[in-house]
């Protein structure tokens, strides 16, 4: 930002896996949780992006000849990130990538030019996290959503108490964080006296005029679940004039490896 603020162009590359709304997919991918990622807003900065696609067979050739990585680094790039099932499905994630930049620019275009006209239905994302491990992939799954739609999005944590402990807010800021580089709004709604944690998100979402709502897989034990239910069955049975998604949790048996970052570089 630097640069482009001193008036110099800037041509960069950057691979898919270290977007940061693809962070999830990547890991379930591959079974590699990638540190370093890149606000999305990188590529909607730029005035041109160009996808440059090589066949994975070609790419793993190219290792193989000490093209890309010196040459005590290629068996363990082959046999682990860059195997031939990940580069096939990353590829995949790239080809999408730029079918909907170039989707977005086209959009712009024609709105600019009023071929289509004003759009007829104005969507807003509503995020509902808690601070556990699952929120930043519900919030990049908002992000995703919203950023097809071309939609506004919210994303709230209900918190229990007017106050949080040390280790809530560090939890509570690293959310808010990520939402900030993503584009969106976050939020922290105290429950206040009130126990119907549905009744408060339900508000919520209604001031914002949500038309699709976004929550995580109940964690509560089966007994509780059985004997007082769950927010999203109640959310099911009031908020009827919005969509309401669930995203599915972790498979927890998914193999997870910690790779450095030079081998993810390609």
């Amino acid at each position: 930002m630097e640069i482009l603020n001193a008036g110099i162009s800037v041509i960069s590359t950057v691979n898919v896996q270290h977007l940061e709304s693809l962070n999830d997919a990547v890991e379930q991918i591959t079974g590699v949780r990638v540190r370093e990622t890149v606000p999305d807003s990188i590529l909607r900065l730029a005035d041109e992006v160009e996808l440059i696609d090589v066949a994975p067979q070609a790419l793993q050739a190219r290792m193989k000849e000490g093209k890309i990585y010196a040459r005590e680094k290629i068996d363990q790039t082959l046999g682990n990130f860059f195997k031939i099932g990940n580069l096939i499905a990353l590829r995949e994630l790239a080809l999408r990538e730029i079918a909907d930049d170039v989707d977005e620019r086209l959009e712009a275009w024609e709105c600019k030019s009023s071929l289509r006209g004003p759009w007829n239905k104005r969507e807003v994302i509503f995020v509902c996290v808690k601070l556990s491990s699952n929120a930043e992939r519900l919030i990049r799954r908002g992000f995703r959503i919203a950023f097809r739609l071309k939609a506004q999005w919210i994303v709230t944590y209900v918190h229990p108490t007017d106050t949080m402990n040390e280790e809530e807010l560090m939890k509570k800021e690293k959310l808010k964080s990520l939402v900030v580089r993503l584009g969106g709004h976050f939020e922290v709604v105290p429950l206040g006296h009130s126990d119907k944690l549905a009744d408060v998100l339900l508000a919520r979402a209604n001031e914002y005029h949500t038309t699709q709502l976004i929550i995580g897989q109940s964690d509560s034990p089966i007994w509780k679940r059985l004997r007082e239910g769950t927010i999203i069955q109640k959310l099911l049975s009031t908020a009827r004039h919005m969509d309401i998604l669930v995203v599915a949790n972790y498979d927890p048996h998914i193999k997870r490896d910690t790779l450095p970052d030079s081998i993810m570089q390609g």
